[in-house]
């Protein structure tokens, strides 16, 4: 090869490095910033599922108060009812 030839060979080989370079260069911070993107998506993943579960607990035990609260009230009403019933019973006329 001639020197002309060389040079533009390695004048074109510079170019071609300096642009894997800027590619590679690209590919590493949008690796970085999908990495970044990727914790982010996790920590609010556990957080919400943590708040899920919680919300779930709180939602059980206001079922169970509900249901305690439902049969208090049917027995309240059932004794009320006794009462009236003992009461017209025991009137004097």
């Amino acid at each position: 090869m001639s020197h002309i030839t060389n040079r533009k060979s390695h004048i074109t080989n510079r170019k071609s490095h300096i642009t894997n370079r800027k590619s590679h260069i690209t590919n590493r911070k949008s690796h970085i910033t999908n990495r970044k993107s990727h914790i982010t998506n996790r920590k609010s993943h556990i957080t919400n599922r943590k708040s899920h579960i919680t919300n779930r607990k709180s939602h059980i035990t206001n079922r169970k108060s509900h249901i305690t609260n439902r049969k208090s009230h049917i027995t309240n009403r059932m004794s009320h009812i006794t009462n009236r019933k003992s009461h017209i019973t025991n009137r004097k006329f």
